[in-house]
């Protein structure tokens, strides 16, 4: 029988961020289809076990989780005979290769097999350049990785096994991925109890914010239908909407308080609500059932779906927050850039709904895309502060291989990084700014966010903290950009004083302008 090892492996991140911990739910999910059929697995998280460490990595670069040679340790330790590595963004890609290389100088017959969004994308650069690694799993892992280890055990060709690459002859070749998971009810819950749930039950760093303790993360649908350009959940959750049933949801909730006794739940579904009587069955059972837990949806729910019967049962059921992907405050760069279903006149109308319900409110922005320009971006800083939300986090955005926006920048000449090179990919955090166009560049796009974080901060803590936000701007991004986007804050804060005192009205999108007599 194989014996199984699978690692969530460490991240580099810029020295002005922080990883967050929360269980790996793909890898759990793997775990628990391995388990189901037979196999000896067990689980490293390096991100959680190594919560607390970091190492500084070319300059102004940190790698956070177990270092490599505790990671060492643990694999000899477990002897595997398959390890797979789930590499879900790229700036885990270059500790992950590491690990692929350290298994097979330790274990040269061991078999590694790499996953997640990365490897998917890069899957034939990957395999034609790291001769250490034997197989990618494409997008959906669960039945793939599990009918792999199946077919290497028994000594089965794997041609057959849908959504696999890797090296035959000389060349890379794949099984393109066909078929996700419609029936999400026929999968095991995930294997938790390979996981160190003390950890993610009271870390600190995890995604988004919580309100009570221990918490835990689940979720409830795979898929999204929808086009932002900036986005790759599709690649490895498909295009289409697929759902768990209410009452296999509830069942994963009610585990979860009686096991490990969760009082909080962080639901990561990127479209939690998008079939709102799916949802609002689930909340009538969490009611029903007396489920005392307070519950969030960190990764953004789809405002548009928002109405008072929703809204109602969101806040029965424990929500507390919400959420958001607005994305800008600019209806052009909505509709033809970014190309998200919303406009600003939409986004006021359901903020003050959500209001309504005393729901804290948590709004997701994104700057700095091709075909939009300073002002734009202006546009969306001032909305965002306008709105007066609890919370504001504004990325800019990155040219992730596979989406839209990669292609777009590929194509003109936007990209400004180097393809080629895969230590690039250690800096696609969302405090790096990696596209130049003939409207900004992107140490504008960083002076930009930076200069509205300071103006919006100022605002609501008061013209004493000019000094420390001032010298929080040159921490943050050192003395030449930190002039940069002092002067842009001082230019913007002129610009503010003047618009108040000669201030007209804005008619957005859908709003009737009034007829003159």
């Amino acid at each position: 029988m194989a014996k199984i090892l699978l690692i969530y492996p460490p991240v580099i991140l810029s020295k002005t961020e922080r990883p967050t911990i929360t269980a790996p739910l793909g890898v759990a999910y793997v775990a628990a289809v391995c388990e189901e059929a037979g196999f000896d697995v067990k689980i490293i998280d390096c991100l959680a076990e190594g919560e607390w460490k970091s190492t500084p990595v070319d300059g102004d670069l940190l790698y956070w989780g177990l270092t490599y040679d505790e990671i060492e340790k643990r694999i000899k330790e477990e002897r595997p005979n398959v390890v797979g590595i789930s590499c879900q963004f790229s700036l885990q890609y270059i500790p992950s290769k590491e690990i692929v290389r350290m298994v097979k100088r330790l274990f040269p017959q061991t078999i590694t097999v790499m996953g997640g969004t990365h490897p998917t994308i890069m899957y034939k650069e990957i395999l034609a350049n790291e001769s250490a690694l034997d197989y990618v799993v494409l997008s959906e892992g669960e039945y793939t990785f599990t009918e792999l280890v199946k077919s290497l055990s028994e000594g089965r060709d794997v041609s057959h096994i849908d959504g696999l690459a890797y090296r035959e002859d000389g060349r890379v070749v794949c099984k393109p991925k066909r078929g996700f998971i419609e029936d999400l009810d026929a999968l095991p819950l995930p294997a938790r109890h390979l996981l160190p749930m003390d950890i993610y039950a009271k870390a600190k760093r995890g995604w988004g914010t919580t309100r009570r303790s221990p918490k835990a993360n689940m979720i409830t649908s795979r898929g999204c239908p929808f086009k932002c350009t900036f986005c790759g959940i599709w690649i490895n959750a498909g295009k289409g909407f697929r759902a768990r049933s209410p009452e296999n949801v509830i069942a994963e909730i009610e585990h979860l308080t009686k096991e490990y006794g969760i009082q909080e739940i962080h639901f990561e579904d990127d479209n939690l609500t998008l079939n709102r009587e799916r949802a609002e069955r689930i909340f009538d059972l969490m009611i029903e059932r007396g489920l005392d837990v307070a519950w969030a949806a960190p990764s953004g729910l789809a405002i548009w779906t928002f109405n008072d019967r929703l809204l109602e049962k969101m806040v029965r059921s424990g929500c507390y927050r919400v959420n958001l992907g607005l994305e800008s405050g600019n209806d052009h760069v909505l509709r033809n850039v970014i190309k998200k279903p919303l406009t600003r006149r939409i986004i006021r109308e359901k903020i003050g709904l959500v209001k309504k319900y005393g729901l804290e409110i948590t709004g997701f922005w994104v700057i700095g895309n091709p075909g939009e320009t300073v002002e734009q971006m202006w546009d969306t800083l001032d909305f965002a502060r306008e709105l007066g939300l609890e919370d504001n986090q504004v990325a800019i955005a990155l040219p992730y291989p596979g989406t839209e926006l990669y292609e777009t920048c590929r194509k003109k000449g936007y990209l400004a990084f180097d393809q080629k090179d895969e230590k690039a990919y250690e800096y696609f955090s969302i405090h790096s700014a990696l596209i130049r166009t003939e409207d900004f560049s992107p140490e504008d796009v960083i002076a930009i966010r930076d200069a509205g974080r300071f103006i919006a901060l100022v605002k609501r803590e008061g013209i004493g903290a000019i000094p420390y936000r001032t010298l929080e701007l040159f921490r943050r991004n050192g003395l030449t950009l930190g002039f940069k986007a002092l002067y842009e804050a001082i230019k913007k804060s002129i610009r503010l004083l003047a618009s108040g005192l000669t201030r007209k009205p804005v008619y957005e999108e859908g709003t009737p302008k009034p007829v003159k007599n």
